[in-house]
């Protein structure tokens, strides 16, 4: 796990543009715990745990774009030592106070192949306790034996000892392994938004926008393009 000051610019316009398309119930597809299902058009009946932007706004915004020419990219795939290509990506709003102890808010593997990574890109501030701050165990990758968990993915149980919280602001990111253990942020103080992308090994990498091909949320994330 890495946090990465600043990754890209995000400007206040670009702000702006995505505050505006969540308002748009053509550009949102809502997941609400209560129903166990998407909900796509923005049908919000106050119990939506995630809002998400559809993969058409995503890559309209341009943003993921940005994120795979960062340095953090760059630094990972030497790291890897093999090209990475973006598998998923989406930007989603957790509203204040409409966390759950369900899915994704408890501490929980990804359960992906091995060296299967994530880049957290904060959207909003996330300064305090409470404002949507994500936490990682630091070394629970080590003990993931790269199967499928079958429900064993998620702990609700979990020691805090080697917790690491991560605070930030917009633009701020952190990157890192999927199969450790991790959990999103309840928001308390406000809403938060993220731009989340999925990086996996690759035979080739990405040369341009054109190049860049990803799914998003309620698209088939894996095809049998390495």
């Amino acid at each position: 796990i890495k946090t990465i000051s600043s990754i890209i610019e995000i400007s206040i316009e670009d702000l702006k543009r995505i505050d505006l398309e969540f308002e748009n119930p053509s550009s949102i597809i809502q997941f609400d715990y209560t129903l166990g299902r998407y909900v796509v058009g923005g049908i919000d009946s106050g119990s939506s745990n995630y809002t998400y932007l559809s993969g058409d706004i995503l890559r309209n915004l341009g943003i993921v774009h940005k994120v795979y020419n960062s340095k953090a990219i760059a630094n990972l795939a030497a790291h890897l030592k093999c090209n990475l290509r973006v598998s998923f990506a989406t930007i989603f709003k957790v509203k204040a106070n409409q966390f759950v102890e369900q899915g994704s808010f408890i501490f929980h593997r990804d359960s992906y192949p091995v060296n299967t990574f994530k880049l957290i890109v904060y959207l909003s501030d996330v300064s305090d306790e409470g404002d949507g701050e994500f936490s990682y165990i630091k070394g629970s990758h080590k003990s993931y034996n790269g199967l499928p968990q079958f429900g064993n993915s998620r702990n609700e149980s979990i020691s805090s000892k080697h917790l690491t919280t991560i605070y930030g602001k917009v633009g701020d990111a952190v990157l890192f392994n999927v199969n450790g253990y991790h959990r999103g942020g309840r928001c308390i103080n406000k809403d938060r938004i993220v731009l989340v992308v999925s990086l996996t090994p690759s035979i080739r990498g990405c040369n341009g926008a054109s190049d860049l091909k990803f799914k998003s949320i309620g698209e088939s994330e894996y095809e049998i393009l390495p």
